[in-house]
This record gives C-alpha cells, sequence and structure tokens, in this order.
C-alpha cells in the first residue's frame, strides 16, 4: 500500500491562521483508560498492523486498510503524547511525560521534542502553572478527561507554534502491561543509575532503583522505573530515556516473534482497550500501522527543550523561585 502526502517542511502556525490543510471528516474513536507513563505515537504505529492482523484477514487488509492522515498546509501530521502516573494516589493526573511528535508521511521521518515538566505557562482560564498540571486543572474545570486533554493541546499548540492532530494519553499501569505483553524490550543504558529514592507503586515510601551501564532486557517494571527515575540523572536525562523506549517498544512490537502471536496480539489489544485514549480513529491506526516498518532509528529524531545553554535545545532557565510562588519552574531565557 502506498500511503503519501506532502513533504514536512517547518513552518510558522498560529491557531487563528494554521494556513491550508486537509480536512477529513471521520468520527474520533476514543479507546478509554484511565493510566500511563511515556509511551507514544510510534506504539500507534506498530499497534496498527496488530489490530489489521487480529480483526480483517489479510487481503481485506491491503485494500480497506486506513484512511489519510489529518495534516497541516506543509505536510505535517502532528502528535501529542502525553504520560500520567493514574491510580488515585496525589499527582496521578500530573503529565509528567510530555512529547510533541512529527510525522513526515511522504519520507517516514518522525521527530520527537520532550517537552520539560517543569515549563511555565500562562493560562487566563485556569491559572499560571507548571505545564505538566494543565491537563489536571482542565480536567477538573470541565469535569472530562477528554475535554482535559483537548485543553491541553491548545496549550501545546500555543507552546510550540503548529497544529497538533492527534493525542494519545496512557498511564504507568498501561505502559507496564503493554510492555509485558511483547514480552519486555532490549535496551542500551548508557551509564549506571543508582536511584536510592525511588517512589514506592501505592506508597509515600521510596525504594531503591538500581542499573548498570550496558545492554539489558527490560520488564514492563523496570522499564518503567528506567523511564521515571530521575533522582540521580536530571529531568533531560530522563526524557531522552523515554523517547530510547519509545523506539524499543516499536522495534519489538514489530518482531516477528510478536506478529504471528495470536496470544501476544490478544495481550496488546487488551492492554490498549483498558489503558490507553486517544482520539486516533481505528482506520487512522491502520494507517499508521503500516507505515511503521519505515520507520528506523536513522529516521526517528530526538530533541529536548533543557536549561544548558552550551547544547543544542537550550532555550531555558530557572528563575528565582520568589517570583513563582516559591515554585521551581523553567521559562524561555
Amino acid at each position: 500500500m502506498n500511503f503519501q502526502s506532502n513533504k514536512i517542511k517547518h513552518s510558522s502556525f498560529s491557531p487563528e491562521n494554521p494556513g491550508p490543510r486537509r480536512k477529513i471528516s471521520v468520527k474520533g474513536l476514543s479507546i478509554s483508560i484511565s493510566l500511563l507513563v511515556s509511551l507514544a505515537i510510534i506504539i500507534f504505529l506498530s499497534i496498527g498492523i496488530v489490530k489489521a492482523f487480529k480483526n480483517i484477514d489479510f487481503s481485506a487488509f491491503l485494500s480497506l486498510a486506513g484512511s489519510e492522515l489529518k495534516v497541516d498546509g506543509y505536510g505535517h501530521t502532528n502528535f501529542l503524547i502525553l504520560g500520567i502516573g493514574g491510580g488515585t494516589h496525589e499527582g496521578a493526573d500530573l503529565t509528567d511525560t510530555i512529547i510533541v511528535a512529527s510525522l513526515d508521511n511522504e519520507t517516514k521521518a518522525l521527530t520527537m521534542l520532550s517537552i520539560p515538566r517543569d515549563l511555565y505557562v500562562k493560562d487566563e482560564l485556569l491559572w499560571d502553572s507548571r505545564v505538566n498540571e494543565v491537563y489536571y486543572r482542565a480536567k477538573e474545570h470541565f469535569g472530562s478527561s477528554t475535554k482535559g486533554v483537548e485543553y491541553m493541546r491548545k496549550k501545546m499548540e500555543e507552546l510550540v507554534g503548529m497544529p497538533i492532530h492527534y493525542w494519545v494519553k496512557v498511564d504507568f499501569k498501561g505502559f507496564k502491561e503493554l510492555v509485558d505483553a511483547i514480552g519486555g524490550i532490549d535496551v542500551l543504558v548508557t551509564e549506571d543509575i543508582n536511584d536510592q529514592l525511588y517512589p514506592k507503586d501505592g506508597t509515600f515510601e521510596y525504594e531503591p532503583f538500581v542499573i548498570t551501564k550496558g545492554q539489558h532486557h527490560l520488564d514492563g517494571a523496570t522499564a518503567l522505573k528506567y523511564a521515571r527515575s530521575r533522582k540521580t540523572t536530571s529531568d533531560f536525562d530522563r526524557a531522552r530515556r523515554q523517547q530510547q523506549i519509545i523506539y524499543a517498544v516499536k522495534h519489538k512490537a514489530l518482531s516477528a516473534n510478536i506478529l504471528i502471536s495470536k496470544d501476544k496480539i490478544e495481550d496488546i489489544l487488551d492492554v490498549l482497550k483498558e489503558n490507553i485514549e486517544t482520539n486516533i480513529t481505528v482506520k487512522e491506526i491502520l494507517t499508521l500501522g503500516s507505515m511503521a516498518k519505515d520507520l528506523t532509528e536513522d529516521k526517528i529524531l530526538h530533541r529536548l527543550i533543557h536549561d544548558d545553554p552550551g547544547l543544542c535545545g537550550g532555550l531555558l532557565y530557572a528563575p528565582d523561585r520568589a517570583s513563582y510562588n516559591n515554585m521551581f519552574v523553567l521559562i524561555p531565557a
């Protein structure tokens, strides 16, 4: 199959004047959940293939699989990926993982930009806060998770200066179960991590998390700890690890032993049904799945916004806390 659109180019965008784009009137499908951490659009690039094998025969897949993706005037298909803790503990709805991803439908290249959770944003409707609180406050204000994510999507459009067509929200439980459903992931740990203050699930206590430098096979629980740990490394290192895990999930989900295993496919679908919320339709997921095989590691670009002026993306700094209700925040330099 050949799913193509215009080549992505960078654009200046404002929500009021987004420029020409294709419009598709397909009713959105919400896959309900209540949890999350850092997955991302790559998961959906992979799961599209899984759904195709599960729900329809191969010949039907070849002729029916997918619907054209929404794009902006320059050929971008843009995604917002949110990770939350989920559950009933304090801070369960804080989006400690925020990634904006942009897919080039022609070259099959994907750029992922991690937004730091401490970035300070102004908000006239709710109130000024760190960006990881926006979804939580909007969900409380509107009384709806979907409306909360939509509000977050619009806020991120203003922040990054481009339209965002799709969003995905997943929680810690969904992340762990998905990694376990695909049989774990292989990750190259680039430096030793010795975190003696890792939050213990369901408590206000801590437990140690230690992993050595080198190649590791991670189950869901360990992958989550690897993605979340930040006591001995920075939030920006954590964002890099999250992006690394996203690619590992995509790679494993497309491996032959996953696609030919009926049990594993059913496990993955069960996880998606219960633990992920998205506005991507089933047909659009199938379209994304058809692109997954072309999304090789050299076509995935990872970028971070951070506070080191000596490195690419060092656009932020930490102001005096006294001016921000004694909160640690990051603002543009």
